[in-house]
């Protein structure tokens, strides 16, 4: 199995965990780590199916996870490109992304 794949399989136990047990977004943290190890390659495909997924599960329309997922990856794709490359910063970044993911979820999906 190649490292996508792997990585796609943690990424849908991340999701499964994120919805029993921890209500934190896992799957966006896996796939922010992916990016600062391995780049843009394949990202598009790990944020699909992490938003088709999520949306599944929850029971939410695609386009209100697939918006905040993308909001908060360009966040820190913008954080990172902007701020020194240290992990306290990174570590702060991975942070700021997360809360503004489970924020923005939330208010997107109080509107709903």
């Amino acid at each position: 199995m190649n490292n996508l794949g792997l990585y796609t399989i943690l990424l849908l136990g991340a999701i499964l965990i994120e919805v029993s047990i921890l209500a934190l977004p896992l799957g966006l943290l896996l796939i922010l780590i992916w990016y600062v190890k391995n780049g843009p390659k394949q990202i598009i495909f790990l944020l699909l199916i992490f938003s088709l997924v999520l949306s599944a599960i929850f029971n939410v329309p695609v386009w209100a996870v697939l918006a905040t997922t993308a909001a908060s990856f360009l966040l820190f794709l913008l954080a990172e490109t902007v701020l020194p490359q240290k992990p306290v910063i990174t570590f702060g970044v991975f942070v700021a992304a997360l809360v503004f993911w489970e924020f923005s979820t939330g208010l997107i999906l109080n509107f709903i």
